[in-house]
């Protein structure tokens, strides 16, 4: 954005009031408080995306390799055929 644009758009006149330690903090402080839950939330469905994704590419990975934990069970490892 151009300087002139921003200028129009954001405007604070009494910015310079929060000079103080103590303001800045509380400021900080209702910030921080206002979003953590929103943070918390997207950190969650990333969460759920990742393991998601981590599932998919173990069945996939499964599959490909044909081993006996896959969701086609076309055999079962702890099955033992005796030569009987």
């Amino acid at each position: 954005m151009e300087e002139s644009e921003l200028a129009e758009e954001i405007n604070f006149p009494y910015i310079h009031e929060f000079n103080t330690v103590e303001t800045l903090s509380q400021l900080g402080s209702n910030v921080s408080d206002l979003s953590k839950p929103i943070l918390m939330e997207i950190g969650k469905a990333i969460g759920m995306y990742e393991r998601e994704k981590a599932e998919n590419r173990t069945v996939e990975n499964s599959v490909q390799k044909g081993l006996a934990n896959t969701i086609e069970r076309r055999y079962n490892a702890l099955k033992r055929e005796s030569k009987n």
